[in-house]
């Protein structure tokens, strides 16, 4: 599959560029960041009081799910080994769990993307989807920032 420089966005506004991979989520990654975050919320942690909830088993993070979202991206998009690029912004709305042991993929679309001043400035509309279910984890916009511009220190 062949990558989208982060710079050709510009030029792709209103297009699906990516149905990403099947990414899974398990039960050791939500373990890990529910020990980094302090988010030891048992229905993250524990079958049966994820049952007690109403789910099958445990539901992973929201924030780990959007946490994952540049590393998903990275799979279509290329981004520049010079400057620096800034997550300006995420707007987000999350649907359904997702269970441990379950994946997600991305589609991703060019919602906004120009260049002023230099600076490159891109929105993409983002769905997140389950795969035993088919339905939307989370939906929303992120919004990036690249420049090669020098910051002052």
């Amino acid at each position: 599959m062949k990558r989208i420089k982060f710079c050709e966005l510009v030029e792709r506004e209103g297009e699906k560029i990516a149905v990403s991979e099947w990414t899974e989520i398990p039960q050791d990654l939500i373990d890990i960041f529910a020990e980094v975050t302090g988010d030891r919320n048992l229905v993250h942690l524990n079958n049966k009081s994820a049952r007690v909830a109403g789910f099958d088993r445990t539901i992973a993070h929201g924030y780990l799910l959007i946490s994952l979202i540049p590393k998903i991206l990275e799979q279509h998009i290329s981004l520049p080994t010079s400057g620096t690029i800034i997550n300006r912004d995420i707007k987000w709305t999350f649907r359904n769990p997702v269970l441990s042991n379950d994946s997600i993929r991305l589609r991703v679309v060019v919602q906004n993307a120009r260049v002023r001043r230099g600076i490159t400035i891109v929105t993409l509309g983002i769905n997140m989807e389950v795969l035993s279910t088919g339905k939307i984890a989370g939906e929303g916009f992120a919004t990036y920032i690249y420049t090669t511009k020098k910051t002052k220190q």
